[in-house]
C-alpha cells in the first residue's frame, strides 16, 4: 500500500468517527444549544454584577478621597452612609470619628459640654466603623481611636468605675470593677 492510500483510509476513519459522534448527539443538539446559551447568559450576568460592584467600590473610594480632603465630618458621614457595604464606607466613618475626636480634644478647655458631645460623636463613629468593617486594620485603628476618645474624658456611659486600692502615700493602683 502506498502512503497516499494510507492517508485516505485514516481520513475516512476520522470522517466515520465524526459522523457517528454527530449522529449520537443529534437528538440532543437543541438541549446542548440551550445549555450553552444559558451558560453564556449566566456568565454575562455575573460579569455585569461584578462590574457594578467594582464601579461602586471605585465611586466610594473617590468620594472618600474627596471627603477626607474637605476635612468635614458631615461629608464623611454621608460617604459612610452611602456606601456601608464597602471598605471606603468603614474608613469614612473612621475618619469621621477622627475629625470629631480632634475637634473634641481642641474644645476640652473652651467648652466642656461641646467637647463631651464631640467626643461622644467620635465614639459613635468609631463603633460604626468597627461594625461596618471586615478589614482588620480599620477595626484596629477604630478601636485604638475609640480608646483615645475615652482617654480624653468622653463617653460617661462607657467609662469604667475606678477604685483606689492603696493608700495615698503609695502609688495609686486602679482596678476596673
Amino acid at each position: 500500500m502506498s502512503n497516499e492510500r494510507r492517508h485516505e483510509l485514516e481520513n475516512n476513519e476520522l470522517a466515520v468517527l465524526l459522523g457517528r459522534f454527530n449522529k449520537a448527539i443529534e437528538p440532543y443538539s437543541r438541549i446542548i444549544a440551550v445549555a450553552l446559551i444559558a451558560a453564556a447568559v449566566v456568565s454575562l450576568g455575573y460579569l455585569l454584577f461584578r462590574s457594578q460592584q467594582s464601579g461602586q467600590r471605585s465611586d466610594a473610594t473617590l468620594q472618600l478621597i474627596q471627603a477626607v480632603a474637605s476635612q468635614d465630618a458631615e461629608v464623611l458621614l454621608d460617604v459612610g452612609e452611602s456606601y456601608p457595604e464597602t471598605a471606603a464606607g468603614a474608613w469614612a466613618r473612621l475618619y469621621q470619628g477622627e475629625q470629631y475626636l480632634s475637634q473634641g480634644i481642641d474644645s476640652l478647655y473652651a467648652n466642656r459640654q461641646t467637647a463631651e458631645d464631640l467626643l461622644n460623636d467620635s465614639q459613635a463613629a468609631f463603633r460604626a466603623a468597627i461594625s461596618l468593617s471586615a478589614d482588620n486594620s480599620s477595626v484596629r485603628a477604630a478601636t485604638l481611636r475609640s480608646h483615645c476618645a475615652y482617654e480624653s474624658g468622653s463617653c460617661a456611659d462607657m467609662r469604667p468605675k475606678w477604685s483606689a486600692t492603696s493608700s495615698l502615700s503609695s502609688p495609686v493602683v486602679a482596678v476596673i470593677l
